[in-house]
């Protein structure tokens, strides 16, 4: 990490070095140095690579458990992408989204969904998380709001399975997807 770290401090260009520096935070995160992943992010000029760092940051503290800290770090990313133009903001907007639902925050994650371009996608995508983390009421209730919710659903399923080695159940409930398309990805991955 040091050698990357003092690499990433002699990038002259100021995207590439916050891009290193997000790279950086991320890779902090998913080794379990939080403090270190959350003071690096500190360092990322620019706000989307900041947005996206510490989005990323949230999502592994939920994942560990970690939920009231996920949040902190997820509103922080939530307040860049107010500054975020559209485009880059909407984007942005559906991982966040997503890890908010994970962190157990659906309604926060809904109504950052309602504000994104693509709505429908990021809903369906908060759906599948619900259903990998094996909240399945709730990822039926959200995946009944948008149109091709239900395969989302059931993707979860089968990556949840999949996941616990489960590999009989993942493929008997694949083979309930009814979308040709869903189907072939759930089995595909």
């Amino acid at each position: 990490f040091e050698l990357a770290t003092d690499i990433a401090k002699k990038i002259p260009d100021i995207d590439q070095r916050s891009l290193a520096f997000a790279d950086l935070a991320i890779a902090y995160a998913t080794a379990g140095k939080i403090e270190l992943a959350k003071s690096t992010a500190e360092r990322i000029e620019e706000a989307d690579n900041k947005a996206w760092a510490l989005t990323e940051i949230g999502s592994t503290l939920a994942a560990t458990g970690d939920k009231e800290a996920a949040i902190v770090v997820l509103e922080s990313a939530a307040k860049i992408m107010t500054t975020l133009d559209d485009e880059t903001s909407s984007y942005r907007l559906g991982s966040l989204a997503a890890a908010f639902a994970n962190a157990g925050s659906v309604d926060r994650g809904l109504e950052l969904a309602e504000k994104t371009k693509r709505s429908s996608i990021v809903v369906r995508d908060i759906a599948y998380a619900l259903a990998l983390a094996g909240k399945a009421e709730q990822a039926e209730e959200v995946a009944d709001t948008v149109e091709g919710g239900k395969a989302y659903i059931l993707r979860g399923h089968v990556d949840a399975f999949r996941n616990r080695g489960e590999f009989d159940r993942a493929v008997s409930t694949a083979m309930i997807i009814e979308s040709p398309h869903a189907l072939a990805a759930a089995l595909c991955e």
